[in-house]
């Protein structure tokens, strides 16, 4: 998982809108390209990124100072 932080003016800062990424190990092989498709995908990758991803957010949900 990964927070990035743009730098750009400061009213469009990434402070106040972080880009959260999600990305595993080989993902860069076949992304943008003829074979990032469908038939393609990992279900037990998928799988494994959504529960992260959902953990991220229940944590992030119950944080009340940033």
């Amino acid at each position: 998982m990964s927070v990035v932080f743009e730098d750009s003016s400061s009213s469009a800062s990434g402070d106040e809108a972080p880009h959260v990424g999600l990305r595993w190990d080989g993902w860069e092989t076949t992304a943008r390209t003829s074979a990032d498709t469908l038939d393609n995908i990992q279900l037990d990758i998928l799988e494994k990124t959504g529960q992260a991803l959902n953990l991220f957010l229940m944590t992030l949900g119950r944080e009340t100072m940033y």
